[in-house]
């Protein structure tokens, strides 16, 4: 749909280049040029309609990369820059059973252009007065275009900031409408990325199962991503329900944890225009309410920031509006304490 930035790369390596208009047409012409492709294939730039796209993508066995704006690829990934380890480096151990916890996630760290181009709300987040510990997805792959984004934004983080990896790990695909002949290669491309970019943990979306051999396919499928050492468990996104249909479940894949989120700060307008202290308030209400449960899932939740209605300030003034028996934590954290007390 959209190249703008990636035009030098893609003269630079030769890559096949071409434009669609995502009509009925053009998206049998981009099934054909991604079965010509091959599997476990980047797809670079953007499109019209994501959802068509990553699930023809995810059924071709090709790996969306959300990447039209960035710039300078030619140049940047010329640069072999060290990726140093994360400023958070001390997982802490809670054991208080009147708390709950809470791991804040922000989404969309799939999006390379994002965190090419400023990173805003990383940086926002910085600058507050108030420090929380917080959660933010990045995509892996990037340390291939430009490793001297990764070493930046990790040499500006706090120990109140962790990374994992965006989804659903090298790129963003669906999981389980992935083939099974690549989806291997796919999560061995995920591993290898995720541990030159020092994440543990990964990100993964697709849809809720509405019965148990939907259930089953999907934890076939986390299967692939727990069998290596380094990846450690993982978060799921769930639509429809905007990130949240797990409701806080969690599968148990080779012992590791990999948990739905419990709510999604998500405004229900799709633009952030109307997000007001009210709407606001209702949320930190919903999570007031959780109860503290040590033992229990029902003790621990990940809530899903989308930083296209959400912004740094309403993120700031929701952790404000929550109890003190809700403690925020990051996702190792929770993880940690998830598979120790369940």
């Amino acid at each position: 749909y959209e190249v703008c930035g990636l035009r030098d790369l893609a003269i630079q390596q030769g890559f096949y280049t071409f434009y669609i208009d995502d009509d009925e047409d053009t998206n049998l012409l981009r099934g054909r040029v991604m079965d010509y492709a091959g599997d476990n294939v980047p797809v670079l730039g953007w499109v019209k309609y994501e959802v068509s796209f990553v699930r023809q993508a995810s059924e071709k066995g090709n790996i969306a990369i959300p990447s039209d704006h960035s710039y300078n690829n030619s140049y940047l990934a010329s640069f072999e820059c060290e990726i140093p380890e994360q400023k958070h480096i001390v997982t802490k151990d809670y054991t208080d059973p009147t708390k709950h916890y809470c791991a804040i996630v922000m989404s969309d760290g799939d999006n390379m252009q994002w965190i090419q181009n400023g990173y805003s709300e990383f940086y926002q987040k910085l600058a507050l007065e108030e420090q929380f510990p917080m959660t933010w997805s990045f995509p892996p792959l990037l340390q291939e275009f430009s490793s001297v984004t990764v070493n930046q934004v990790y040499s500006d983080a706090t120990e109140n900031d962790y990374f994992i990896a965006g989804v659903s790990g090298a790129g963003y695909i669906h999981p389980t409408e992935y083939p099974f002949s690549a989806l291997a290669g796919f999560t061995d491309l995920t591993a290898i990325s995720m541990k030159r970019s020092k994440l543990n943990y990964v990100q993964i979306l697709d849809s809720t199962p509405e019965n148990e051999y939907e259930e089953k396919v999907l934890a076939d499928r986390l299967e692939y991503y727990a069998r290596y050492n380094n990846i450690k468990g993982g978060v799921i996104s769930l639509d429809p329900d905007r990130y949240a249909g797990g409701e806080g479940r969690i599968w148990f894949v080779n012992d590791k944890p990999f948990i739905t989120y419990r709510l999604s700060l998500w405004h229900p307008d799709g633009e952030g225009a109307n997000v007001t202290k009210e709407w606001l308030d209702e949320q930190a209400a919903i999570v007031n309410s959780y109860p503290a449960d040590i033992s229990s899932i029902n003790g621990y939740s990940v809530i899903n920031i989308h930083p296209w209605t959400v912004n740094i300030e309403n993120l700031a003034y929701f952790v404000s509006r929550l109890d003190d028996d809700i403690v925020l934590v990051t996702l190792d954290e929770l993880m940690v304490m998830v598979e120790k007390n369940i």
